[in-house]
């Protein structure tokens, strides 16, 4: 039995995966859940660690979250004694 355009059946309910931007709007609502996530993660550092906010506004402040992320998800941060001797 041939289809028409005018009868696909249950097909025409639904929206191929392929469809080109058909994950757009949830990669969009993940994304801006990572970064309210990732905020609340260095606001918490900050206040723990009682950096003053001003700090921000530093020349290297922003080029360091720019390679952090850069990094990916596997980064690993600097130890202690990276960051005390060999770092510094």
């Amino acid at each position: 039995m041939k289809r028409t355009t005018a009868h696909k059946g249950i097909d025409s309910f639904f929206v191929p995966c392929t469809t080109s931007g058909s994950q757009s709007a949830l990669d969009a609502k993940w994304k801006k859940i990572e970064e309210e996530v990732a905020y609340e993660c260095i606001a918490r550092w900050w206040y723990d660690v009682d950096i003053p906010f001003n700090a921000t506004n530093f020349a290297y402040y922003q080029p360091m979250i720019n390679v952090i992320a850069s990094c990916g998800a596997g980064f690993k941060d600097p130890n202690f004694h990276n960051i005390r001797e060999a770092l510094l």
